[in-house]
């Protein structure tokens, strides 16, 4: 029986992913991690680099506009390398671990609350408890392409339900939703914190926690898992790793995570 596998889903700092991927497949000893660029294509060749790391057969999307926009529309890259290479292969659901996501324990034990056919979102909320405050809603500018989404979706698919919104690190798609959802012609409004969450409504798969973050009613969390850009502190991790019941997903986890502290990380693990 086919069962889960990775994408990493990564942009440039190849060095710095290298670590990251092999420390990936170190903690998921047998787990197929297949690779998706999604930054400059000139930069391609390059990014291959990472195969030798572990990654396999690395797809490079084929979205056109800027690192904002690809950025942003992360889940149709990956339905886009869903259509173009992941319908070949055997799988049960697809982990999507972003460069910056670091994870301090198998993902087995990491998604270990979600069943078979649910779609795995992290910060799962309704908007209406954060219309307010969340950017994508509160600033009007940026607010105008969510409700263009909203006003699509009720006029497209005749959706009704309460609007639910997850930030993006860490989400794991079901191959039965991704099959469905690549299918689509979804169009590129919002982006995929507001549309993973209508769509698994719309196509009727239920919807959990991945558990990752609860930083929406604990600023506590903010030190950790965030969406906001502020790096995680590697000591952070290391007083969160020496708790019996401890986080183990951090978020985001760049510049001041090299591959020496990576490999810090690893033996405090052993």
């Amino acid at each position: 029986m086919a069962g889960p596998i990775a994408l990493f889903h990564f942009h440039d700092r190849f060095e710095l992913c290298r670590s990251r991927v092999e420390f990936l497949k170190r903690l998921n000893p047998g787990l197929p991690v297949f690779g998706l660029y999604g930054g400059d294509p000139r930069g391609f060749e390059r990014a291959r680099v990472l195969e030798s790391a572990g990654l396999i057969s690395i797809h490079c999307t084929s979205r056109e506009g800027s690192a904002w926009s690809r950025w942003k529309d992360t889940d149709l890259a990956v339905s886009e390398w869903y259509q173009r290479f992941g319908c070949t292969i055997p799988f049960s659901r697809v982990h999507v671990i972003q460069w910056d996501l670091l994870f301090c324990s198998g993902l087995s034990e990491a998604y270990r609350r979600v069943h078979e056919r649910a779609v795995a979102l992290t910060g799962l909320i309704s908007l209406r408890r954060i219309a307010h405050t969340w950017d994508w809603t509160a600033n009007s500018e940026l607010a105008q392409d969510g409700q263009k989404l909203l006003q699509w979706v009720k006029d497209e698919f005749h959706y009704a339900d309460e609007p639910l919104a997850c930030i993006g690190p860490g989400y794991s798609l079901p191959r039965a939703f991704l099959h469905r959802y690549s299918a689509m012609r979804i169009a590129s409004l919002g982006h995929d914190e507001l549309r993973l969450p209508l769509f698994a409504q719309i196509l009727g798969f239920d919807l959990v926690d991945t558990g990752f973050y609860d930083g929406w009613t604990n600023p506590d969390t903010e030190r950790h898992f965030n969406a906001d850009g502020r790096e995680v502190d590697p000591a952070a991790v290391a007083i969160e790793l020496a708790k019996r019941d401890g986080c183990r997903v951090f978020h985001p986890c760049r510049e001041r995570f090299d591959e020496m502290v990576v490999d810090s990380i690893a033996r405090s693990l052993s």
